[in-house]
């Protein structure tokens, strides 16, 4: 048997050609992830925000009365205690027309979700959340 030659050309041009298209894809799936983790922290302010703002405008213990006792949807009771809606981990401020009626921290330099709803008196209000 003849000595031939053990590795040609073509082998390793496609040996580099698979090497980078490899690394593409790595690069790809780590620059996907990233941004993933980088979503997170807002995405999770927003579904807090909006959920928050849901219960605060339909739970009994944030809306006001009517004469028969009845909870009415989407008015506020400005003296409820608005903290058992809110998860402990966050902070909040609860504005109506612009007036803060609610807070349990200071958002200075944090990110935050603001979220505005419509009362039944055409009240806007404005819930803010952010992380402790």
């Amino acid at each position: 048997m003849g000595k031939g030659q053990i590795f040609s050309l073509d082998l390793l041009i496609s040996l580099v050609a698979v090497t980078v298209a490899v690394g593409l894809i790595l690069q790809t799936i780590e620059v996907n992830t990233y941004y993933q983790k980088a979503d997170r922290p807002a995405k999770e302010l927003k579904a807090v925000a909006e959920t928050t703002a849901s219960l605060l405008m339909a739970s009994n213990e944030t809306t006001c009365l009517d004469s028969t006792g009845e909870h009415i949807m989407n008015c506020i009771d400005e003296t409820a205690d608005f903290s058992a809606i809110f998860p402990k981990d966050y902070d909040y401020e609860i504005k109506i027309n612009g007036t803060t009626i609610s807070e349990s921290g200071d958002v200075k330099e944090k990110d935050f979700y603001e979220i505005q709803r419509k009362s039944t008196q055409g009240e806007i209000v404005s819930v803010k959340v952010w992380k402790k």
